[in-house]
């Protein structure tokens, strides 16, 4: 059934804008109530938040603000069960849709975070946004910016007319820092590279530090994301099967080490950086962080190691400064980078 109705929304031409991808019915429900909009009329609609935030509908979402058809997105989360039979962690808005003739010419209305309604009576809730400001803000996906308030939003808009981003997509391509992202291991397509603790010692290697070594062959550790916080190589390490954070003691002491799951050969990782990246650490940050973390950028400095596809890479020029790159990682700590 879902197989016909993706290929129907994916095909048939009716959805040009949210036929894309891994398709979602919501999406093209919300396309449809567009298609059919009067010139001078309205249509609300209750979907979930994704609408303005999600990949696949980043096209209908920059259409709605390029021809000024949005006139207010009101994102509420499920924690007051609104709707009963829906987890508490899903969050669904209340997207309203104008006419050709009844554009919004003074920009959408946008609140985030809300509970029910009534925090729509609060101004501080409740700001603005134009096509421009999504342009300035998310220049490459121009997805939704999402805030807190009225405050956070004015503040970051400031930020953004003062300060270029960090990679801007072309054409043409703005990267002052010539920077590149890259996974190194991908979990399930690389794991026949992958060894255990117990597999390397049965072979003979000796853990040194965090490292296996047998003769002039190295083992290094493969890092996940959930290792790693803001300057901090060693949040965690695997106790067994399960990982737990380090303590205190731990952290003092520098002799202690990460241990991880899995370890992959030196020179697999060297032959991933292709002759890149030659310094003996690396900058990641984490893939993937929920907004609803205590932060959402997590980035750290790790020793040479073999990295899983929870965490990207940054590849700089061999001639980085070190400096610089360090530099980089604590702006990237920040909150106002948050």
């Amino acid at each position: 059934m879902h197989e016909g109705v993706s290929f129907f929304a994916g095909n048939s031409g009716r959805f040009p804008l949210c036929g894309r991808g891994r398709i979602n019915t919501y999406a093209v429900f919300a396309e449809t109530f567009r298609t059919v909009l009067g010139p001078r009329g309205r249509a609300g609609v209750i979907v979930p938040s994704g609408i303005a935030s999600d990949d696949t509908t980043k096209f209908f979402f920059q259409s709605l603000m390029e021809s000024r058809s949005l006139a207010s997105l009101y994102d509420i989360e499920n924690r007051a069960k609104v709707f009963p039979a829906v987890d508490s962690r899903m969050k669904f808005c209340l997207l309203t849709m104008a006419g050709s003739e009844r554009p919004s010419d003074r920009g959408a209305i946008f609140a985030f975070f809300l509970l029910g309604a009534d925090d729509l009576r609060d101004p501080g809730r409740r700001f603005v946004l134009t096509a421009d400001d999504i342009a300035l803000l998310n220049p490459n996906t121009r997805t939704c910016p999402i805030f807190r308030s009225r405050r956070d939003a004015v503040i970051t808009r400031a930020i953004y007319r003062r300060v270029l981003v960090l990679i801007a997509e072309g054409p043409p391509e703005r990267n002052p820092w010539d920077l590149r992202f890259a996974t190194m291991f991908h979990m399930s397509n690389d794991s026949g590279l992958f060894r255990t603790r117990e597999q390397l010692e049965q072979q003979g290697w000796r853990l040194a530090g965090s490292r296996f070594e047998r003769g002039d062959g190295r083992y290094l550790p493969l890092y996940e994301a959930k290792l790693l916080h803001q300057f901090d190589h060693r949040w965690a390490t695997y106790d067994g099967l399960e990982t737990r954070d380090l303590t205190e003691a731990e952290k003092a002491n520098p002799a202690c080490v990460v241990l991880p799951r899995y370890w992959v050969p030196e020179a697999e990782v060297e032959s991933r950086l292709a002759g890149r990246w030659e310094r003996g650490w690396l900058l990641t940050s984490r893939m993937m962080a929920p907004a609803t973390n205590e932060r959402t950028l997590i980035a750290a400095i790790l020793p040479m190691s073999g990295v899983g596809n929870s965490a990207a890479i940054w590849n700089f020029e061999q001639d980085a400064d070190p400096l610089l790159v360090a530099a980089l990682n604590a702006n990237l700590g920040t909150y106002v980078t948050d």
